[in-house]
């Protein structure tokens, strides 16, 4: 098949689980697709360089974080995370604590720090080992392994805060 084709293959087969990652990355629905398109593009051209085909996941990734950061450079700002709709079978009070759980848990990570958020989103969300997680972000893996215990732990605080904070505006009771 040649680099060429692995690496269209790959693309071809991954190109949602890359924007996922650039969403991840940017919060940004427009911004992702800019640079997943950016990615898949330099990763096209520069197929030739790739040296080993069975690791062609974490060079694809290596690129994608090289658009964020290009991208990031030159805009440096972040917007506000969209509304998502959840579609599913089960109660609308289901759907409606889904709802609330996905918008806390979105609010929480847009609190982090861009490290924080990017470690979670290679290893919680498209479930990167640490030492491809350590080749993309070409960092040790002890800075990898300290990196996600700290943002998991700044993430955990969050969620509790929020949830404190919630018991709080519950907690108001009519005085006749």
């Amino acid at each position: 098949m040649g680099k060429t084709g692995a690496v269209r293959s790959y693309l071809e087969q991954k190109w949602h689980d890359l924007y996922r990652m650039a969403y991840a990355w940017s919060h940004d629905p427009q911004l992702a697709s800019d640079i997943t398109q950016e990615a898949v593009s330099r990763a096209l051209k520069k197929a030739g360089q790739l040296h080993d085909e069975h690791a062609i996941g974490v060079w694809v990734y290596r690129i994608l974080m090289n658009c964020w950061i290009d991208r990031y450079k030159a805009d440096r700002h972040f917007e506000p995370l969209p509304e998502t709709e959840l579609h599913g079978n089960d109660s609308p009070v289901d759907d409606i604590e889904q709802q609330d759980l996905v918008t806390r848990v979105r609010q929480a990570l847009s609190e982090l720090s861009f490290e924080q958020r990017q470690i979670i989103a290679l290893i919680d969300l498209e479930g990167f080992s640490y030492s491809q997680v350590a080749e993309i972000l070409q960092v040790p893996m002890g800075t990898v392994m300290s990196r996600l215990c700290r943002a998991r732990r700044q993430l955990k605080e969050r969620l509790k805060e929020q949830s404190v904070m919630g018991r709080r505006s519950n907690n108001v009771r009519r005085i006749k």
